[in-house]
């Protein structure tokens, strides 16, 4: 039950700062955590950080990574957001990351030429964190 609790914990992170209370918390209860633990971990700061970049959805296969934009309803994001996103990409990413469109879906593929899952986490971590930056300057209302 106090793995349950960690996991749920960990999945609802409000403030970034909690993470480290929680792998405190978890290596004086179990002791040095094991790699999937670790990347567990990983995951839920991805999935913090890609809450506030709006990304629907993180897919990493194994040769190709798909990162789903926010759904057509999401007009504001569309009419402030999306060109200064667009940009950005363009400008740092132009040969890693691609726009596909299926349907009424966003979606931006990046190859998966990454040596390891941390590397994987690492760089989508820091693209999100990115990405949150560049939308957020926009601002969603403007």
């Amino acid at each position: 039950s106090d793995r349950l609790s960690f996991y749920t914990t960990l999945f609802t992170l409000v403030k970034i700062e909690e993470l480290d209370e929680i792998r405190d918390e978890m290596r004086d209860k179990f002791g040095r955590p094991p790699l999937t633990v670790e990347r567990l971990m990983q995951a839920a700061v991805l999935r913090f950080y890609a809450s506030f970049a709006l990304l629907e959805r993180i897919i990493i296969q194994k040769q190709k990574i798909i990162i789903v934009l926010p759904k057509g309803e999401m007009e504001n994001f569309y009419k402030n957001q999306f060109v200064p996103l667009l940009t950005h990409i363009n400008s740092k990413y132009s040969k890693g990351i691609k726009f596909v469109q299926t349907n009424e879906t966003l979606k931006l593929e990046i190859g998966n030429n990454f040596e390891t899952a941390e590397k994987v986490l690492e760089f989508l971590i820091s693209f999100a964190q990115e990405i949150t930056e560049v939308i957020s300057k926009v601002g969603i209302n403007k």
